[in-house]
């Protein structure tokens, strides 16, 4: 009779338990990286969608300007870029503003879902009592919420490139800004924008209320996904 070969009881878990070390060691790498290329990519398709949509309006004559916006006129950006876009909610319209996925905003508080928008460093209990939320939002197709914001210093979109409604509504992590200015939109900490040092705007270790807004200019990397997907796991 021919021999039988089989494995013992023991040798089987000894297999086991190596799997399940190899398992543990790679598989969170790869949960890491899966959200960060997520996340990059949204940022990416949000800040090319958003430009494209300047240009174009721009083409057809309508002026973005930083001092342009008062108190009268302060929701004009946001009737200008929802023209250009496809199967946008302007979530200021009342009858619009019980969505889960907008944004509902009283007293410079959010309202509809627990803490608010938070820093990079998540030191600020609600970002929505900056006053960089209330000039006017829209909601995309794909659950993107965009806000507008003139305060006659900046003109600035925000936008949150996954929704409210997923976590974790940190500046630099799935909330990021940018500037109109010189007739383009550039990511917040880029050169000649208003927010630049990073070691202040853009830094787990910053108490600054604004620690966030200048991560924009380095979410163009992958790599920072990486980084801030890690970090804040």
């Amino acid at each position: 009779m021919k021999n039988m070969f089989a494995f013992t009881l023991a040798e089987v878990l000894i297999i086991l338990g190596v799997i399940g070390v190899i398992a543990a060691i790679t598989i969170p790498g790869l949960i890491t990286n899966y959200k960060a290329i997520q996340l990059h990519s949204k940022f990416k398709k949000n800040y090319s969608l958003l430009g494209q949509t300047l240009k174009i309006a721009q083409e057809d004559g309508v002026v973005f300007e930083e001092f342009a916006y008062g108190s009268s006129d302060r929701y004009d950006q946001v009737n200008a870029f929802k023209k250009y876009l496809v199967g946008v909610v302007d979530c200021e319209i009342s009858k619009n503003r019980n969505l889960k996925a907008c944004l509902r905003i009283t007293y410079g508080l959010s309202e509809n879902f627990k803490d608010g928008y938070k820093t990079l460093s998540s030191n600020s209990p609600d970002l929505t009592n900056q006053g960089l939320f209330d000039d006017g939002q829209i909601l995309l197709q794909d659950g993107t919420l965009v806000f507008f914001n003139a305060d006659g210093q900046m003109l600035g979109l925000s936008v949150d490139i996954n929704g409210v409604m997923s976590p974790p509504n940190r500046w630099g992590y799935d909330l990021f800004t940018f500037q109109i200015k010189n007739e383009n939109l550039i990511p917040m900490g880029s050169n000649g924008s208003k927010y630049i040092d990073k070691d202040v705007y853009c830094s787990l270790d910053s108490e600054s209320n604004f620690n966030g807004i200048a991560c924009a200019s380095m979410a163009t990397d992958l790599d920072y996904f990486k980084w801030v997907v890690k970090a804040l796991k």
